[in-house]
């Protein structure tokens, strides 16, 4: 049987054993895959224990092994899962860091991890914040997709804003980024929550302009 393997068979209210484990592999110098580590950080993120995975993070490098962007990305995805726990916490701090980790460590945030930061800024109301990772992520050079401008505009159609949830669509096609039938869907999606059938035809006519089916 596989570390991972026996590693899979711990609930969530048993790490003792997965650190036994872990202890075992330190001290023995033997070869672990990071699949192993990333499965640890999803088992403390369930667990609601993101202390636990940062600290493992950490240690990555005495089982002599190298901190990936998957492992990164692993870890900023415990934060994002664990979003209600860390605003009752006032723990906005956490997930900074670990853009802060990638930084140091040389190894660049991808588009996918900026848009889980994006989201899970949104979905709390903090758009300010979501924004300002946007501009973070064009400095970056990293080139935000169809995606990464839905998630604002629902979170602007969440906190009331929607006039300016619309005007992104010519603000990302400004930037380079043509509006895709995801952009339009939010927009879709929110004037039928708010009754507004009449604007909700008139975008329809607007995709099909644009060719959407």
């Amino acid at each position: 049987m596989s570390l991972q393997e026996r590693t899979k068979l711990h609930g969530n209210d048993d790490f003792e054993a997965a650190e036994e484990i872990l202890g075992y592999v330190q001290d023995n110098t033997v070869h672990c895959e990071e699949t192993l580590f990333i499965a640890l950080f999803q088992h403390y993120g369930k667990a609601h224990l993101v202390d636990k995975a940062v600290e493992l993070f950490h240690s990555m490098t005495c089982f002599n092994r190298v901190r990936t962007r998957q492992s990164l990305n692993s870890l900023l995805n415990v934060h994002v899962d664990n979003d209600r726990f860390l605003f009752e916490k006032d723990e906005w701090e956490q997930a900074c860091k670990v853009f802060e980790e990638m930084l140091e460590t040389k190894v660049e945030p991808s588009v996918v991890t900026f848009n889980s930061l994006i989201g899970y800024l949104c979905r709390n109301g903090e758009l300010d914040k979501a924004k300002g990772v946007l501009e973070d992520m064009i400095k970056k050079g990293k080139r935000p997709n169809a995606v990464t401008y839905a998630l604002l505009m629902e979170g602007l159609c969440l906190i009331g804003e929607h006039d300016e949830a619309k005007k992104m669509t010519f603000d990302m096609e400004y930037r380079g980024c043509k509006p895709t039938v995801v952009n339009f869907g939010v927009l879709m999606t929110d004037l039928v929550k708010r009754g507004k059938i009449e604007e909700a035809k008139s975008l329809v006519h607007e995709m099909k302009k644009r060719h959407f089916n």
